[in-house]
């Protein structure tokens, strides 16, 4: 197994410069291009033979923490599609990586008209699907949590940038931090806040700060910054929102959410 931490992502899906525990420990990352060895060949087959099976139950048996997993294919649309999940190209981007003791292979392909990186977990038993990052899992419909304006903590797979939209019951930025939240199709974004200087504050900040900051990490081939984000100081994060409850959101300020904690510094948990 490769020693130490190596990581790397592309497009839309993000692996951080650096992992933090969960105890606020922080650890660096470096990123290399995997060896194209047999593994490479196994993540393939296991993509396409995932997109050839129908039953659900069948294609669970691919997945990690599959008795999880499956319940949540049950509630995702893009399930019935079996096209969805059938890759037409593999690309040659491969990378290892390793958190928090689990080792990981992710690779690129080609779903239709998206680009996505597919991440497996090098378990015991072989290579296993990191399904909720292939498709972006979130615990809710973006949309339907946003428009309804009262929805306990949910966790979202979303971007981050760093903003300044102070208002309503979050106008006092001395006491307020404020962040753009954004789901990973792009279909809306929101404003999430969180106590200034607080941990959920700093952590988001040092997140940030790691993807836009001289340490931004760069694909150890080509240059290029490791993921396609919006020049504005932009991350990812699996993040914990609420709108507050003692609130009655209305029109003006139903986008606006309170951001409980952050579940994990990418869109990967180990």
């Amino acid at each position: 197994m490769i020693g130490g931490v190596i990581v790397a992502f592309a497009f839309c899906l993000l692996l951080l410069l650096r992992f933090t525990s969960d105890s606020g420990k922080s650890f660096p990352m470096k990123s290399l291009p995997a060896p194209f060895t047999n593994e490479l060949d196994q993540a393939r087959a296991l993509l396409q033979t995932f997109g050839e099976r129908t039953s659900l139950e069948a294609r669970a048996t691919l997945v990690r923490h599959p008795d999880i997993t499956l319940q949540r294919m049950r509630q995702f649309p893009d399930e019935a599609s079996r096209a969805f999940f059938r890759p037409s190209e593999f690309s040659d981007n491969a990378f290892e990586y390793q958190i928090d003791g689990i080792d990981f292979l992710e690779i690129e392909v080609q779903v239709g008209q998206r680009r996505r990186i597919a991440i497996f977990e090098k378990a015991r038993e072989g290579l296993l699907l990191d399904w909720e990052s292939f498709v972006s899992y979130s615990e809710a419909p973006w949309l339907t949590f946003l428009e309804a304006g009262n929805a306990g903590p949910t966790d979202f797979r979303v971007f981050i940038s760093v903003d300044n939209y102070y208002n309503f019951q979050y106008e006092d930025a001395s006491r307020f931090a404020c962040f753009r939240l954004e789901d990973p199709a792009r279909s809306r974004h929101c404003w999430g806040f969180a106590e200034r200087d607080s941990p959920v504050h700093r952590r988001l900040e040092a997140l940030v700060d790691r993807e836009t900051g001289e340490e931004k990490e760069v694909h150890p081939v080509t240059s290029e910054p490791r993921i396609a984000l919006d020049p504005i100081r932009e991350t990812v994060a699996i993040l914990s929102l609420v709108f507050e409850p003692h609130l009655t959101p209305d029109n003006n300020c139903r986008g606006l959410v309170w951001i409980e904690s952050v579940v994990s510094d990418g869109w990967v948990i180990p």
